[in-house]
């Protein structure tokens, strides 16, 4: 076993700095520690788990102003199936170099993903982030580039569609949104027909919600289905409603739901939305009666009724959901509607309110959402007897779990660390029990209580959630200025696994450190998309 030496090597390293303060900003102690954990990330054993350390490592390096370590630190990144995780690392890397002014450098940057479908996605955020700093021209070239990529893409299609169209669609979205609507439409004109007809419509919201309206119109008239035209007319909608002009907003959602023939479920649920949302409950119920599918019909009643609450008209809210018919179908639409009323209550503060609509809710599933609602609010005003008690109504085991683990976070920070337990053990379902420890474990943390932490986490049965549970453990022993012991806890585990899920919580501190600027948290926002379902826990 060589743990041991490991971890004597890494305090030999970490005993020349000491941590005792939070870390703030973008500084020397940040990149010390995440230099550290790179050298941690060296004695892992197994490619996965070190590339997924490295590439959120160069990330925070990128956004920390170390892009030479950054690169270093890709460069380690080794194994099979690794594409994304360097890929994802780099585009950080190049977004952070346009930051600093380095346009040359973020082209090199790019030029070395080797799969077109993340190289395109980089240089569209790239040329974004140029035409944001005021490039123009050279975003639109950096623009032509991604589309020039994307063109050469296969149009085999996988889980959510091919490579070329929806790398092109995204181009375009992109361009779009960061004004170039010409190019947008041109890069449009590269796909097959749903496809163009679905950009079209992002391209459409865009100009509506940059406030050029005719613009939208104008894209809006060329449309040839009416879902995709009312698609856009709601986007105009909500930027009318946006500057003041609800007359104007209400008659262009007038015009949308004129426009959609035959009735589109979810465009209807989206009209009707925004009809309340603007003030025109009466335009909203008319709407909704449209709707044939449950569900949506369900979905637009709720946000109705949460605009009525919003507005300070309960007795409205209460009206319409006695008003709605009883459907034969799983979902009451009436009790959604009360299961909504119950929760803008609890947002404005009326738990009494929300106690009594909850009462009056049938079905099960809505009932336990209210409960739930309930029982978070009474937990974050710290009654945590009244919030226990909500609970004992819930009957869904995952409802009950999620609002226990609001309630655990008020008990451990009130150092209940018995009645915290107490939650967690009321919890039947082990795998729903191992995610409440996994809350009391980081609420231990947040409140200086690591050794306490450390403990919780590490007593985590379930292989799915003890490694989030570190994580989210090691993250805040970073924030509260303890990276040192961090890192010597993560060196300490006993599986590759364990230990990346440490060593990827440090980072994680880091980042959240760093994200508290808001254009380093934008570039660390950055991602690629994929085309199928990531595998594995997280």
């Amino acid at each position: 076993m060589t743990v041991p030496r490991l971890v004597f090597n890494l305090v030999t390293v970490l005993g020349l700095l000491t941590f005792v303060t939070p870390l703030k900003g973008q500084s020397a102690e940040v990149l010390t520690i995440l230099e550290q954990a790179r050298q941690a990330a060296a004695t892992l054993k197994g490619p996965y788990p070190q590339a997924v350390v490295l590439q959120a490592l160069a990330e925070a390096q990128a956004a920390a102003g170390d892009i030479k370590g950054a690169l270093h630190t890709v460069a380690g990144i080794q194994g099979d199936d690794v594409e994304y995780s360097k890929a994802s690392a780099l585009g950080i890397i190049a977004l952070a170099q346009v930051a600093r002014g380095e346009m040359a450098g973020a082209h090199r940057t790019a030029a070395t993903i080797s799969h077109g479908f993340y190289q395109a996605q980089v240089m569209a955020a790239i040329a974004a982030a140029q035409a944001k700093a005021g490039n123009r021209v050279m975003a639109k070239k950096t623009f032509e580039e991604a589309v020039k990529i994307a063109t050469t893409l296969t149009d085999v299609p996988s889980d959510y569609g091919t490579p070329r169209g929806s790398t092109l669609m995204h181009i375009a979205a992109t361009q779009a949104k960061a004004g170039y609507i010409a190019e947008a439409l041109r890069t449009a004109m590269l796909l097959s027909d749903r496809e163009r007809a679905e950009t079209l419509v992002k391209i459409g919201q865009a100009q509506a919600e940059a406030g050029d309206v005719k613009g939208a119109y104008h894209t809006a008239a060329s449309m040839q289905h009416s879902y995709d035209k009312a698609s856009i007319l709601v986007a105009i909608a909500k930027t009318k409603a946006r500057a003041g002009d609800r007359t104007a907003a209400i008659n262009v959602l007038r015009q949308a739901r004129q426009a959609v023939v035959p009735d589109v479920p979810y465009i209807l649920e989206e009209i009707a939305k925004t009809q309340a949302a603007a003030g025109d409950i009466k335009g909203a119920l008319r709407t909704s009666a449209a709707i044939r599918a449950i569900g949506v019909k369900a979905s637009a009643l709720e946000a109705i009724v949460k605009a009525q609450v919003k507005a300070g008209d309960v007795k409205g809210a209460l009206q319409t959901a006695a008003s709605i018919k009883d459907e034969h179908s799983t979902i009451s639409p009436k009790d959604a509607a009360l299961r909504a009323i119950a929760e803008a209550l609890v947002e404005s503060g009326d738990l009494k309110g929300a106690i009594e609509i909850a009462a009056s809710i049938k079905d099960r599933f809505d009932k336990d959402l209210a409960l739930k609602a309930i029982a978070g609010a009474q937990a974050a005003r710290r009654d945590v007897k009244s919030a226990l008690q909500t609970i004992s109504l819930i009957q869904y085991d995952n409802y009950k779990a999620e609002a226990s683990g609001v309630i655990v976070r008020v008990q451990v920070k009130a150092k209940d660390m018995k009645g915290a337990l107490q939650t967690a053990d009321a919890i039947k379902r082990e795998d729903l029990k191992a995610g409440i420890l996994a809350a009391i474990a980081e609420a231990q943390a947040h409140a200086g209580d690591l050794d306490g932490a450390h403990k919780t986490a590490d007593a985590i049965e379930d292989l799915c959630v003890r490694p989030d549970a570190l994580q989210a453990v090691a993250a805040a022993q970073v924030q509260a200025g303890d990276a040192k012991g961090a890192l010597v806890w993560a060196l300490a585990k006993d599986s590759p696994d364990h230990q990346s899920a440490v060593l990827l919580g440090v980072v994680r501190g880091v980042k959240e450190i760093l994200g508290q600027n808001p254009s380093t948290r934008e570039i660390l926002g950055f991602r690629l998309f994929l085309l199928s379902e990531e595998k594995g826990c997280h």
